[in-house]
């Protein structure tokens, strides 16, 4: 028995299952960067039945590439994040924006090499409202969609060294910031407003870009200001540990001026004792010793 597809249904199909993947590598990661609640001892495990979440949204309006779906896709690994891991909403928020913006930078590099190819070779690119994924030519669907997917699978315990040494001791605000407003372009999920309320929905989507640039130049401003002073921080540190150095060179040469004070008041005695019990011979052949 052979199982036919017809050419949406491998389109939609091919989507779900990298997703899939996509969820199962993001459920690794918060795995290894955030802290599970107490009574959770398996939260991988416990992720895995968040992955029917836009299975079923999918199954229900057959939709893989629509921002509503994005939504539902983005929001299933935050939810399970929230219910299995401890920390505050804001953690959580950062947490998996951070991996996100990871995701959609290889995603972005991958899609740029698939773009040039495609251009070298003269192939034509289906454009449509949605994707840009060849829906009609399934060896060509596999090579947009798997790719950036398993690259991301790849690289995510890169995504957790890069979180746990280094992203999570900045300052978190700041990078919510910055990230924001490229969270909204790169996953496109305010197109959700057009979707749903037509024309009027564009609002909310220069709104929404708006508000968050105005948060970009914030948290710009702020990250300049941080790295001031942390450039004044850096400096008077240097002096203080020149300082520092200075003071164990001067304590050392006290203690050995100290030590030879010590020693050469030692010899005086001697040789003054020996010149008072009239042994002067004794004391010249005592200081010929040290000449």
């Amino acid at each position: 028995m052979t199982l036919h597809l017809s050419s949406s249904q491998l389109f939609v199909a091919s989507f779900a299952v990298s997703h899939i993947i996509y969820q199962l590598s993001v459920y690794y990661y918060t795995v290894r960067t955030m802290q599970p609640r107490s009574r959770v001892r398996h939260p991988f495990g416990l992720s895995i039945p968040f992955l029917l979440i836009p299975l079923f949204y999918t199954f229900l309006t057959g939709e893989v590439t629509t921002a509503s779906y994005k939504i539902i896709l983005f929001l299933s690994p935050f939810l399970a994040g929230m219910l299995l891991y401890q920390g505050s909403f804001l953690r959580h928020v950062e947490n998996t924006m951070f991996v996100l913006l990871y995701a959609g930078c290889i995603e972005l590099t991958m899609g740029i090499a698939y773009y040039l190819v495609n251009y070298s070779l003269g192939l034509e690119l289906n454009i449509s409202s949605n994707t840009i994924a060849p829906e009609n030519d399934p060896v060509r669907l596999f090579l947009f969609i798997f790719p950036p997917v398993i690259v991301q699978t790849i690289f995510t315990p890169f995504a957790v060294l890069l979180w746990n040494n280094y992203i999570q001791k900045m300052n978190l605000h700041i990078l919510f910031k910055l990230g924001l407003v490229a969270f909204f372009i790169g996953t496109g999920v305010l197109y959700v407003f057009p979707e749903h309320m037509g024309a009027a929905g564009w609002f909310f989507v220069f709104a929404g870009i708006f508000l968050s640039s105005v948060l970009f130049f914030q948290g710009a401003r702020e990250l300049q200001r941080i790295l001031k002073n942390f450039h004044v921080h850096r400096k008077k540190q240097k002096i203080l540990e020149q300082n520092m150095s200075d003071f164990d060179q001067l304590r050392k040469k006290t203690f050995l001026l100290r030590k030879q004070h010590h020693d050469v008041t030692g010899h005086l005695q001697v040789i003054s004792l020996l010149l008072k019990e009239g042994r002067s011979d004794e004391a010249r052949k005592y200081i010929q010793h040290f000449l």
